[in-house]
């Protein structure tokens, strides 16, 4: 795909150069696009607007091409910002066959009457107020007068407009890594079917544009028969699950005997519940982080407080004694609002009672104590039943390993349970012993030596467990929790396929479950990317419960 666009830029620049050269435009009178009615024309200026106010040109010249998709359309699949280097501000896509819809920010005064006319009849925003700067659209087909665009055409700009305006700034260094990333897109009222008003649309924009050419290709790198490292350029995926990749065709068909032929319809069933269980729809950050330290910099985050931890660059460094260890990104310090025991369903209640942003990236770290809030407050029954009379629950935290780190994160548990008067002690097997108060005493996290007796509790907690690879900790852990008379085993893996081996684990241990595998609403909403395989993956990503 590369190859073909850059053969593609090298004939529009032979034929019209590099920068918006195209000749001089008017712009085409949208009220004489079929279909295009005065509302969507409206939405379509104030899209413009929202993107010029972003100002893309600052850091994006001609060579960066970005490849689009909107939904599973690439009929326009490559974009430029031309004009940061000289030149009006200018924003091309482009066809395959040569095509070319442009758009050019103009001065009111060289547009043609009409689209003068159209402007002062429907009120239509301008993208600069202060030059009196609107966008003119047209379509140039190769070699031909140019031509009004249709209705589909203008549907594929606006939505890359609102996608650019939101995810050009995460695009920190083009030409250098690969940058892929899909944001959903509402409709105009106008334009969604009448069965579907609040329909949206997912466009993706990548760079360079090959890397949003199969978003189904398998993530791993790693042969799922050998182990051997297997190049994404001679990888072979299963043409049934694309769930794992081989280094060569000898291995798969050994693979397909011996295991994959009896997992391989399962492995399908899970990758189908990808879309479900991402959360790119409902957060207004990237919820994909394939290089953290790049993610935490594009927030804002890299270095500060507890996100340290999320990367290897600074992970050495405890942030628990710094003055503001959420960096101003988390809830605030504070007890929720309302009487009762709070019971949340998911983040986006979650975030309404905490009046946080949905920008905020605070999930990433709170899918921690949030699971445990939730396998108390929804999962262990007999925890849900003392919380909601005001009784004190204690929780065994079994392998802790970034949470010795987000101390402060658990504050948040008290918060919540400040209208119930209930309270919550963890008892955290790690760290250099002593116990911390929050959120007024109502949440206390006492640190425990791995070697001592564990004190009774009513529920014990194994989050990101890996399952049969672990089956000696297993064993060891649930005799510990035995010991402690603990009523409930709470669990979360990774992925799906993680939590059903843990599952068989845990009964090989002894214990039954009482509580299915299912997708933990308050798993993180940034993807995990496993070399093993190209599952659904996620920090918490799926819990179940097991008792004695």
């Amino acid at each position: 795909m590369d190859v073909h666009l850059k053969e593609l830029f090298c004939k529009f620049e032979h034929q019209f150069g590099t920068g918006p050269g195209l000749g001089p435009t008017h712009g085409t009178c949208l009220l004489k696009v079929d279909g295009a009615s005065p509302a969507f024309i409206v939405s379509l200026y104030r899209a413009a607007a929202a993107l010029f106010r972003s100002d893309p040109w600052k850091r994006l010249r001609p060579c960066h091409v970005i490849g689009v998709r909107v939904g599973k359309d690439s009929d326009w699949p490559a974009a430029q910002f031309l004009g940061g280097d000289g030149g009006d501000l200018a924003v091309h896509l482009l066809r395959p066959n040569g095509d070319l819809l442009r758009l050019v920010f103009l001065p009111e005064p060289v547009l043609s009457p009409a689209t003068k006319k159209m402007i002062r009849s429907l009120a239509l925003e301008p993208s600069d107020s202060r030059s009196r700067l609107f966008p003119a659209v047209d379509l140039a087909p190769p070699a031909a007068p140019f031509r009004n665009p249709s209705l589909e055409d203008l549907r594929h700009l606006f939505a890359f407009l609102r996608a650019a305006a939101l995810l050009h700034p995460l695009l920190r260094a083009p030409g250098g890594r690969p940058f892929i990333e899909t944001v959903d897109v509402d409709w105009p009222a106008e334009l969604a079917p009448r069965w579907a008003p609040h329909a949206a649309v997912a466009v993706t924009l990548s760079h360079p544009p090959a890397a949003a050419a199969d978003d189904r290709r398998p993530a791993a790198q790693s042969c799922a028969f050998c182990a051997a490292d297997a190049p994404p350029d001679s990888a072979l995926p299963c043409s049934g699950c694309a769930a794992v990749v081989y280094c060569a065709a000898a291995c798969q068909r050994q693979h397909w005997k011996q295991a994959h032929r009896a997992v391989c319809g399962l492995y399908k069933s899970m990758m189908d519940k990808e879309e479900e269980l991402a959360m790119d729809a409902l957060f207004l950050f990237p919820c994909d982080a394939p290089d953290p330290c790049l993610w935490l910099d594009s927030l804002g985050l890299h270095h500060k407080g507890m996100w340290r931890r999320l990367c290897g660059c600074s992970a050495a460094r405890r942030p628990n004694g710094d003055r503001d260890p959420w960096g101003s990104a988390g809830p605030p310090d504070e007890p929720a609002p309302g009487a009762g025991l709070v019971l949340l369903t998911g983040w986006a209640e979650y975030y309404n009672l905490r009046g946080l942003p949905m920008a905020s990236p605070a999930a990433a770290i709170l899918s921690h104590p949030l699971t445990v809030y939730h396998a108390v407050t929804a999962v262990a029954v007999g925890c849900k039943r003392r919380l909601a009379k005001g009784k004190e629950v204690a929780v065994h935290y079994l392998g802790p390993e970034a949470e010795l780190d987000w101390v402060p994160a658990w504050a948040e548990i008290g918060h919540l349970l400040a209208g119930s008067g209930g309270r919550v002690v963890v008892y955290m097997a790690g760290g250099a012993g002593g116990a911390v108060e929050m959120a007024g005493g109502r949440v206390r996290v006492e640190f425990v030596g791995a070697e001592k007796e564990l004190p009774r509790a009513d529920a014990a907690v194994a989050l990101n467990c890996g399952g049969e690879e672990e089956g000696e900790w297993w064993g060891e852990a649930v005799e510990r929790v035995r010991a402690a008379g603990v009523a409930a085993l709470v669990v979360t893996g990774r992925s799906e396929m993680a939590c059903a081996a843990a599952k068989q684990a845990v009964r090989a241990a002894g214990l039954h479950i009482t509580h299915p595998v299912a997708p933990n609403p308050f798993r993180s909403p940034v993807r995990d990317r496993p070399s093993a395989h190209a599952l659904p993956s996620f920090s918490n990503g799926f819990i179940f419960c097991a008792g004695a």
